[in-house]
Order: C-alpha cells, then structure tokens, then sequence
C-alpha cells in the first residue's frame, strides 16, 4: 500500500506476523532501508502497531535506527509487556508443548511467545532497548475502565 496525501508518502510493511522482535526488526529494517532510498530520504517517520512498535524499538536501538528513524508513534504497544499474552501462554503451554505448537503454526518463531511476557519485556527488551535522544517518540494506548456493552 503506498498513499501520497498531502505531500507526504504513506507506504505499508509487511513482516511475519509469527516472528519474534528480532526477527520482524530486520526484516522491518531492510523495508525501511528501501522505502527511504525508493523516495531519496535520509530518514523516515513510523507509526508501528502492537509488536510493530516493539520492533522498531529494536531497530532503534540494536541496529543503529536511529540514523534511520526520524519518529517513532507506538500504538497499542505492549511495552511493559501483556497480562493477557502471559495467561493465554501459560494455559496453551501447559497443554502443548511450544516445539508441537511451532509445528501447527507455519512460520512460527519460537522467540515471538516470550517476547510479548511482561517478564520478558520489562527485565530483559525494556533494559536492551532504551529510547535514543535523536529519534522522537509517541505512545498511543487506552484503557476501559467500565465493562463495554455492544448492544445499542
């Protein structure tokens, strides 16, 4: 997908959607290494979803990003890691072992289940992966605090 509106071009990545940060950070990099010499920039803005912003912070921080990236806009971030991931890990892992889950799930990158643990997260990739002066960033998250009720 490549928009231009405004003047500025707006261009989708794809990476795999079963890899682990690392995994999807280099192959993110290398999209975006192309997508600035497509368009003649030094540098680009990104807007990364979920663990695409997980794995643009890694780009900024391991693989020199940030000579590449201007800004970085998280949304829906699981920076500090998901409770939610954690219990559907623990009651799928009790049940299956991960070499038997990688083996139904095409692509499955046996990393990806525990980078999204809040262990893993908040005492490893958050203390490996620090935010660098010259990339600006923004973080986009809601909460509900009431149960919501679809029902008009």
């Amino acid at each position: 997908l490549d928009v231009e509106l405004s003047g500025v071009k707006i261009t989708q990545t794809t990476v795999n959607k079963w890899g682990s940060i690392h995994t999807r950070g280099s192959d993110l990099n290398n999209q975006l290494l192309e997508i600035a010499n497509d368009y003649g920039v030094d540098k680009v803005n990104v807007i990364g979803h979920s663990m695409g912003g997980l794995a643009a912070r890694y780009i900024i921080s391991q693989l020199q990003g940030n000579n590449l990236i201007a800004s970085l806009t998280t949304i829906a971030t699981p920076h500090r890691g998901s409770y939610v991931h954690d219990m559907v890990k623990d009651a799928v892992f009790d049940k299956f072992p991960i070499d038997y889950m990688a083996g139904k799930i095409p692509n499955l990158d046996v990393d990806a289940w525990n980078n999204l643990t809040r262990d893993y997260l908040n005492n490893t990739f958050n203390i490996e992966n620090v935010n660098h002066e010259d990339v600006i960033y923004l973080s986009i998250a809601g909460a509900i605090e009431n149960e919501v009720n679809s029902t008009p």
